[in-house]
């Protein structure tokens, strides 16, 4: 069967007039990429306009123009100020588009020119209380902004603000008319109207005109206003008393919407629910009212002009529909759906043995990580596939789930997709396609080609319910892995369980993964050697040394000892293992080190475990001695260099949430609060520090890091999406034959690093000119080298055709030209 992600490839190519802004034949080192994010079941807008269609998906901001038919996706490195947009507003005239983003931060964009102004005094501004922006009104050459604490007015030229009000109440509408601005006050249940002259620093400035209102959106017919609820989202007309000061409710228009109501030209308004669209006059008449077909029901809706024209969003893209007033509806433009990935929070990066498929994946239940959740199974799963860079949606898309609870959340978000997330996920060793993902409270399942292909629970495994009730099934597995050899390790939380008979780690041979798994029973798997007391947790982890024959795992517990299991080579076998913690925390210096948590681990190409913790990284450089009594472990230390002989603990003050190995064997280092950091192969050095200061890092909480190992690339996951940088680190080549630079040639605008790839590992580098004069030289990282197109002393060379020289070894006699770049001035 031909993989669904797959046929969007083959969509993609299908659809070569949406433009993709991240695809690329080669960046050059030091680039960064934002990845594209988009979901269709997270839709906060469509706004229509004369040229463009906007919509914010996954809290993403895209616009599709109609003459051209691209889809542009806006980030922080092509235009926008920030990253998580909440939703955005369209000005009365239509030629202002007000990007709202979490942080309270403002974008405002011409529709006309896409020009931007950054509105940042919001987010700027120290605050105890959130700074959430929840609804927004132009008038009196002004932009009121009813926030989370008050309102903020903008003057709608200048730009800047020109009053606050600072009321410790929430604001979730605003609106202004004639003279007048009226807000909806959350707090005291209550609409409110004052004079647009004059200050309203003070919510005594307003008069209150109506109790026991509540609502999200308000806007004025007339003198009369319109609310949506907050709660039941009916549309109210009221009647209005100016000479008593108070507000009657009139009329309920219309119920359930699902977005907020459009205002037409002629001072109506447009409502939409799931199963209809009406349209009203400025005097609260309906005028029309029509059914929606099912093929855009329920789905969020833009509007230019009317029906005849109406923009819908939903998993499979934005496409353009006209309805007649019979319901008859019609295609007006075939879906379009930006190449981008799905997953939000991106907390694992893991990628097949041939690194041609790298999947990335959000989580779950977690017990102290600032991704994920806590005993919450309402997370819907998300992982996507990269195959050369580009991503495609690869969850399962129908998935049998076997608790409850679990059913409940697919039948209340109108998916069959899984729930309770991601607690590891791994990639089958021999098909790059199957991967595999714990589940907290499901147990383990087997994807390929969007389909489970398999369910492990406690049904088809020896895996022990937390409540100990046999007919709640399900499992709560928190890890799964593979060892050198292919087998398939699970690892549960079996609380309550009889350890004598129960193990938090079991294992599946090789030989039943490859057959038909819907056959494998109970029996077919073997318990560990793992007799912990502390048998599991959330937050669990493992490793397989290839150095040696240890699998070390931790339980995710407070202040646990790592665990080892001796699989004596035979990993297939359970029966001949042994196990025993590693109570001993000493040091090289003799120092007790034990962190609260371990968190994360990886081995280097010399077959070092660097494990990374809540107090920095600590290494195990022998890992085949860890049954000694002699065994410590390595702390490793960056001298200060500042004429003392100190040096201090890799990272000590900072949370290690993912490492990662390039092809120089250098360390990336992903934190809870520093961003990542480059460090030295044995780690006493710290090359570099990317956070949000000095690159296009969203966010300096980054949860997960992968090396790409066929490329330069390396991949970050952070709460707002994928990032990827272009390192000066790519593979080794055999021999010199395939060494080509780019760019090349090189053009007078150019001032970047011109890279030098496909050579052998450590080569040896020399550029010289014309007349064979060497004047630049340095060695590859991996197989790559940069060269920053400057001569001996720091100036740009001359045009003409200069020479790149690679050996191993100054001695090398095969030392020779490999490749020819030519410069233009």
């Amino acid at each position: 069967m031909t993989p669904k992600y797959l046929h969007g490839i083959c969509a993609a190519l299908a659809l070569s007039i949406i433009t993709n802004i991240q695809a690329s034949a080669q960046r050059n080192v030091g680039d960064w990429n934002i990845y594209s994010l988009f979901d269709g079941l997270s839709v906060a807008n469509v706004v229509d306009t004369k040229n463009k269609v906007y919509y914010v998906s996954a809290n993403r901001l895209y616009s599709f123009d109609k003459q051209s038919n691209e889809t542009y996706s806006y980030n922080t490195r092509n235009k926008l100020s920030d990253t998580n947009v909440t939703q955005v507003f369209l000005s009365p005239d239509e030629s202002e588009l007000l990007v709202a983003y979490d942080t309270g931060n403002i974008d405002l964009i011409n529709v006309n020119t896409d020009k931007l102004v950054n509105m940042g005094d919001i987010a700027a501004t120290t605050l105890a209380a959130t700074k959430t922006i929840n609804d927004v009104a132009w008038g009196n050459g002004k932009i009121y902004v009813a926030t989370d604490f008050g309102l903020v007015v903008f003057d709608a030229t200048k730009h800047h603000v020109i009053e606050s009000g600072m009321y410790s109440v929430k604001l979730t509408g605003v609106t202004a008319f004639d003279d007048k601005i009226a807000i909806l006050d959350n707090d005291n249940i209550s609409m409110k109207i004052a004079s647009a002259d004059g200050r309203h620093n003070s919510l005594d400035k307003f008069t209150k005109w109506g109790s026991t209102v509540r609502g999200q959106q308000l806007t004025f017919l007339g003198s009369n206003p319109v609310y949506v609820t907050a709660n039941g989202k009916e549309v109210i007309m009221a009647d209005s008393d100016w000479d008593n000061g108070y507000v009657n409710k009139n009329d309920t228009l219309f119920y359930n919407i699902i977005q907020p109501l459009r205002m037409n030209a002629d001072g109506g308004f447009t409502a939409v629910s799931k199963t209809q669209i009406a349209t009203f006059d400025n005097t609260g008449t309906l005028i029309n009212s029509i059914t929606l077909p099912s093929a855009i029901a329920g789905q969020v809706l833009g509007m230019y002009e009317n029906q005849k024209s109406i923009w819908a969003c939903n998993v499979e893209g934005l496409a353009n529909y006209s309805i007649d007033d019979d319901g008859t509806i019609t295609i007006l433009a075939d879906k379009a759906k930006p190449v981008a990935t799905t997953c939000d929070e991106v907390a694992y990066i893991v990628g097949s043995k041939n690194g041609e498929r790298i999947y990335i994946s959000n989580m779950g239940d977690t017990k102290y990580k600032s991704c994920g959740h806590s005993d919450n199974i309402n997370v819907m799963q998300r992982t996507d596939v990269l195959i050369d860079g580009e991503p495609y949606d690869a969850a399962a898309f129908e998935v049998d789930l076997v608790k409850n609870d679990s059913k409940n959340y697919q039948k209340a978000s109108g998916t069959t997709r899984m729930f309770g997330g991601c607690e590891r996920i791994v990639v089958d060793p021999e098909i790059p396609d199957r991967y595999y993902i714990a589940n907290y409270i499901e147990g383990v399942f087997v994807i390929e080609n969007n389909e489970v292909l398999a369910h492990f629970e406690c049904a088809n495994m020896p895996m022990y319910t937390f409540w100990g009730n046999p007919s709640q099934r399900g499992a709560m597995a928190y890890d799964v892995n593979f060892d050198p050899d292919g087998n398939l390790w699970v690892g549960c939380w079996i609380y309550r369980a009889d350890y004598s008979k129960y193990s938090p780690y079991v294992m599946l041979p090789k030989d039943k993964l490859y057959g038909d798994l819907s056959a494998i029973t109970a029996d077919d798997w073997q318990i560990s050697a793992h007799r912990s007391l502390d048998a599991g947790d959330k937050d669990m982890g493992s490793i397989f040394s290839t150095k040696s024959n240890f699998m070390f795992n931790w339980l995710g517990k407070d202040k646990c000892a790592l665990c080892v299991t001796n699989t004596n080579g035979t990993y297939g076998d359970t029966s001949d293992d042994t196990y025993f913690e590693l109570e001993n925390t000493t040091d090289q210096d003799g120092s007790v080190f034990l962190p609260s948590r371990w968190i994360c681990a990886a081995e280097d190409h010399n077959g070092n475990i660097w494990f990374g913790t809540t107090s920095g990284i600590i290494s195990i450089p022998n890992p085949q001695d860890v049954d000694k009594s002699t065994f410590t472990y390595t702390r490793i230390k960056v001298p200060r260099n500042d004429g003392t002989n100190y040096a201090d603990y890799l990272l000590e003050s900072e949370q290690v949430n993912c490492i990662a190995v390039d092809h120089s064997n250098r360390k990336w280092v992903a934190t809870e609060n520093s961003g990542v950091y480059l460090v030295s192969a044995d780690g006493d050095q710290i090359l570099e520090n990317y956070t949000t200061a000095n690159s296009d890092l969203p966010s300096n909480t980054v949860y997960a890091v992968y090396c790409d190992p066929n490329s330069n690339t390396v991949y970050f996951g952070l709460g707002s999406g994928l990032v990827s940088y272009n390192s000066m680190s790519a593979p080794a080549a055999e021999d010199y034959s395939d060494v080509y630079a780019y760019p090349n040639p090189v053009k007078p605008d150019y001032t970047g690093w011109i890279t030098i790839k496909g050579l052998k590992e450590n080569s040896l580098v020399k550029i010289a000119d014309a007349a064979g004069n060497v004047f630049y030289q340095g060695r590859s990282e991996g197989g790559m080298m940069v060269w920053d197109g400057c001569n001996a002393n720091g100036q740009r060379v001359k045009s003409g055709i200069y020479f790149v020289f690679a050996s191993q070894s100054d001695g090398d006699n095969n030392s020779g030209v490999v490749t020819k770049i030519m410069v233009i001035n």
